[in-house]
């Protein structure tokens, strides 16, 4: 890992993390990219909640046959 990123991560970490300059400012705080994240995921709920597909694992995963066997009861 780049040393300069691990740096500033140690800078942050000891001298910003849970301090007054970590605090929440909504002057300086961008929420765009927030509210796009919740956007989609609301409309991926609304449409899974509207279908009737299933949403399942993919079939060469180690959990899909435990999710085939509870839906098959």
């Amino acid at each position: 890992m780049d040393e300069q990123v691990i740096a500033r991560f140690h800078d942050y970490m000891v001298n910003r993390y849970h301090q007054p300059a970590d605090e929440y400012d909504a002057s300086t705080w961008d929420m765009a990219g927030i509210r796009q994240d919740v956007e989609v995921f609301f409309r991926l709920g609304v449409e899974l909640a509207n279908s009737t597909d299933v949403p399942n694992w993919r079939s060469d995963h180690a959990f899909r046959a435990k999710r085939d066997a509870m839906l098959s009861r």
